[in-house]
């Protein structure tokens, strides 16, 4: 019997590409755009041209494809889980990652009730990660896709076994040079289409002005204090400012000022020298693992703390099922709160977590 994937589409080459791969790989392809926003929502200037075009260009390619699309509403579930999150964690010192908590509590999410509507149904997107499964412990994991500077995994921690089990990532064997390879020679319009860099809900980039608008409510000036409590000049709001920034300051020294952390409470941002955004340990909540449930005992492994880093040697203490204590073999520079810590073993994703505001 032939097996139905429903593909998560953008409007984008990745996911494109993916439709494609497994269309030629003899799948029952279905094309789906989560409307995840509205404009008044969102923009700035209530420009809704982007989303506009993102639609039109899932149109346009599963025509091409010859396969059924729809656009499914989920602008409600985005806001509570994603936008309302964001914000909060700017509001509560913390540097948020948008993707991270998108993944998890939506776009995953909502693809898996999709297949639901089909019998033996897969779900399926253009992230650059592949699946593996433990035949000893029957559970499944993400791995590393082959592509290093887009591997994709980081933003993928948060996934369930049931999510795991009935995914499909069709461009994890390949590099991004070879997908836009794929669905040019497949005739797809958006073969050398941009890839999108910023916040999506946020395309211009400005997510203090964001905030602002969302919540009508404007953050007010305070103190720059060094570690010892000198006043070193003023903040112009709170929201604006993340660990180990060094621009926009306003400060002229001899040496660079960095942000060391924010006290929400004072409403003051502690500055330092380079050297001081160095440490060792932090803590993660909100953790998940994928190889094994829980971690039992310490485990050495290797963390990554931003997107864009080479993971690092380090060792995660257990405290509780959902929190965690990681300590790095070497000092790391400005771990921010707000941040995903995910850990690997090789090419193996085996977790991840929320580094927390006290670390």
């Amino acid at each position: 019997m032939e097996k139905t994937v429903i593909v998560g589409m953008s409007g984008g080459v990745d996911s494109a590409a993916a439709a494609f791969i497994l269309k030629e790989k003899g799948f029952r392809v279905q094309g789906i755009f989560l409307d995840l926003y509205e404009k008044k929502d969102v923009d700035q200037n209530g420009d809704d041209s982007i989303r506009k075009e993102h639609i039109d260009d899932v149109k346009k390619i599963c025509d091409i494809l010859n396969i059924t699309y729809k656009i499914s509403y989920y602008r409600e579930e985005f806001k509570k889980n994603v936008i309302d999150y964001f914000i909060n964690s700017y509001i509560n010192g913390e540097t948020p990652n948008p993707c991270v908590i998108c993944n998890k509590t939506i776009k995953f999410e909502k693809l898996l009730e999709e297949t639901k509507t089909e019998k033996n149904a897969f779900l399926a997107t253009g992230h650059y990660a592949d699946i593996g499964f433990d035949a000893g412990s029957q559970r499944y994991y993400i791995k590393k896709g082959k592509d290093e500077k887009k591997d994709q995994s980081y933003v993928l921690y948060g996934l369930k076994q049931e999510t795991l089990s009935k995914t499909i990532f069709p461009l994890g064997k390949y590099s991004k040079e070879e997908i836009r390879e794929i669905a040019k020679e497949a005739k797809l319009p958006v073969f050398d289409k941009k890839d999108s860099q910023d916040i999506c809900f946020i395309p211009d980039g400005n997510y203090v002005g964001f905030i602002e608008k969302y919540t009508g409510k404007k953050f007010e000036k305070g103190p720059f204090v060094s570690s010892d409590g000198k006043l070193l000049g003023t903040h112009n709001g709170i929201i604006g400012y993340t660990v180990g920034q060094r621009k926009g300051l306003g400060i002229a020294a001899e040496t660079p000022y960095y942000v060391l952390r924010k006290n929400i409470e004072q409403n003051s941002i502690v500055l330092g020298r380079e050297e001081e955004l160095y440490s060792k340990r932090f803590k993660i909540r909100d953790l998940n693992f994928m190889p094994f449930e829980t971690l039992m005992s310490p485990i050495k492994l290797k963390v990554k703390t931003r997107y864009k880093q080479k993971e690092k040697d380090a060792i995660l203490f257990p405290i509780d099922e959902k929190t965690a204590e990681a300590e790095f073999i070497e000092e790391q520079k400005a771990i921010t709160p707000g941040q995903a810590a995910v850990f690997y073993d090789g090419d193996i994703l085996l977790g991840g977590g929320i580094i927390t505001a006290d670390s």
